[in-house]
Parts: C-alpha cells; sequence; structure tokens
C-alpha cells in the first residue's frame, strides 16, 4: 500500500516527536510510505499534485496544520489524521489525548484507595473524551466529576472549589491535554494544595510529574506511528468508522517522591513498569 505521510515543519523537541511517529508508521509491513513536511506556505493544490504524482492510495496527516490542509483538498483519497488534541470528526483519527481507560486502569494501581476523580475541560476540546471517561470511570468502579469551563476563569474557578472539598487519598485530580487546562496556570495552584491535603493529582504530561504530581501518562510515539498505519490500511479496506480514538500507546512516569509523601510504595515488578522515574536515581 502507497501511503503519504504529511507532517508540520517543526523545531526542537517536537522534531523527535514527529520523527518517531513516522518510524513507526514505515516499520509496518505492507507500507510503502513517503513523508513530506508542511511549513506556512504549502497549498492545497501542491498536495493534490504530489498525491497524484506519488500515485498515493491513502494519506496520513499529522498535526493541527495538516489537518486543516485536508480539509481543503479535493482529492477523494482515504485519509486518516494523528497527533491533533482537537478532534478531527471528518476522518478516522487518533488523538494525541491518552485513552481514558489506560489512565484509571493505572490509578487503581498506583492509588487504589482513590474513589472519585475530578477533572475539569472545555466542551471543544475534550467533550468527547469525557464521554468516553464516564463510561470508562464506571468500569472501574470510580465516580467522574467533570466540570465544564469556557475559559482559564472558569477553570481557576473550578479547581480552587475542587481543592477546598477534595479528601485525602480517596480523591484524585486529572489534568487531561486541555486548551482550558494550561499547566502554567493550573499546575502551581494544584500541586501546592494537593501536597499539603494529600490529593492525587495525575496528568497527560510528564513534567508535571517532575513537579510533583503523582503520574502521567504520555504517548509513545513510535507505537502510536504503527497504529496510525494500521488505521490506514483498515480505512483502505473500507472499514473504519468516521471517529475519534484516544491513543492507548502510553508510557508512565511517576514520582516516588510525591508517592512516599502520600503513603504510597510500590514493588519493584511495579517500578520496572515505570518508563520515567522522579526524582531521577541517582
Amino acid at each position: 500500500m502507497k501511503l503519504v505521510i504529511l507532517y508540520p515543519q517543526v523545531s526542537g523537541a517536537y522534531t523527535r516527536v514527529f520523527d518517531e511517529i513516522i518510524r513507526g508508521v514505515k516499520e509496518h509491513a505492507g507500507i510503502s510510505a513517503r513523508s513530506f513536511a508542511l511549513n506556512n506556505d504549502t497549498k492545497p493544490e501542491k498536495l493534490e499534485l504530489l498525491l497524484k504524482n506519488d500515485a498515493a492510495q491513502t494519506l496520513l496527516v499529522l498535526g493541527q496544520h495538516g489537518y486543516r490542509l485536508a480539509q481543503q483538498l479535493t482529492t477523494a483519497i482515504p485519509t486518516v489524521v494523528g497527533a491533533v488534541v482537537t478532534p478531527a470528526t471528518e476522518y478516522p483519527t487518533i488523538s494525541l489525548s491518552g485513552d481514558p481507560d489506560v489512565f484509571f486502569s493505572h490509578l487503581k494501581k498506583l492509588a487504589p484507595k482513590v474513589k472519585r476523580v475530578f477533572v475539569v475541560y472545555s466542551e471543544a476540546s475534550s467533550g468527547w473524551l469525557i464521554r468516553i471517561a464516564e463510561t470508562s470511570a464506571r468500569s472501574h468502579d470510580l465516580q467522574l466529576v467533570a466540570r465544564p469551563a469556557e475559559n482559564l476563569r472558569e477553570a481557576v474557578h473550578h479547581f480552587r472549589a475542587i481543592l477546598d472539598t477534595a479528601q485525602s487519598d480517596s480523591d484524585a485530580i486529572w489534568l487531561p491535554m486541555d486548551r482550558v487546562v494550561p499547566e502554567k496556570t493550573i499546575l502551581p495552584i494544584a500541586l501546592d494544595a494537593a501536597w499539603k491535603r494529600r490529593l492525587i493529582i495525575f496528568s497527560s504530561n510528564p513534567l508535571s510529574v517532575k513537579r510533583g504530581a503523582l503520574f502521567a501518562l504520555y504517548p509513545d510515539y513510535r507505537l502510536m506511528g504503527g497504529a496510525l498505519a494500521e488505521l490506514s490500511v483498515r480505512q483502505l479496506d473500507g472499514d473504519m468508522k468516521k471517529r475519534v480514538i484516544p491513543t492507548r500507546n502510553l508510557k508512565l512516569a511517576v514520582n516516588q517522591r510525591t508517592a512516599s509523601h502520600l503513603g504510597l510504595h510500590y514493588t519493584r515488578r511495579q517500578q520496572q513498569g515505570f518508563d520515567l522515574v522522579y526524582p531521577a536515581p541517582r
């Protein structure tokens, strides 16, 4: 199968993200993939010519910019979208957001006394994910308390109310990838109260674990690439619905100092499953 991958031309740490996704795609058996970088000057007409000249059978678009360009194409080519946060409902999509089922599964293993999970989110960014989370929470015997917010001011108001009422050890706060939960603003407020009141915080960003959250799940980009390749094959076969899927290919970061403060201790076997540990072992 001939696959064309479109990805944003980026610099710094983000380069590795897309390199790993593309690597995972190209490792999938039966796929011949070529990748092309997009910049702000890339026009839909150029992409259509590229697809024609390359005799592409399917198109994989990575990132928000590529998704917007794909919407402007007139070529009726099977398309899959990946590495986006805001849902791309026109195409089968694997989001950067982690599957709530995987989050809750790790939560029950790392903090088994937790019974209730609070989350603040925006409907536009994460409404689809919260609906998945509500079903998943019930299967893990958890109560999910989801507070929608339209802007940062509302989000901060919700967080202050949550932090005033949350119960030590049995309550947790989930920080998803969401535009109304910017960690530079929210995390210091949450971590300060959580440390004093022994509340559990888990996140989608490993850097929040470095700063004191108990754990985070973040994408394994190479495995995500493999999942996107498989989705592309299924899309070409015509058996893939247009829906957004949260990624299940996730790595685990844990803060052992925070765990100790919370009275949580992990076996050697559990620790062998941690991909990142903070503070870093000496």
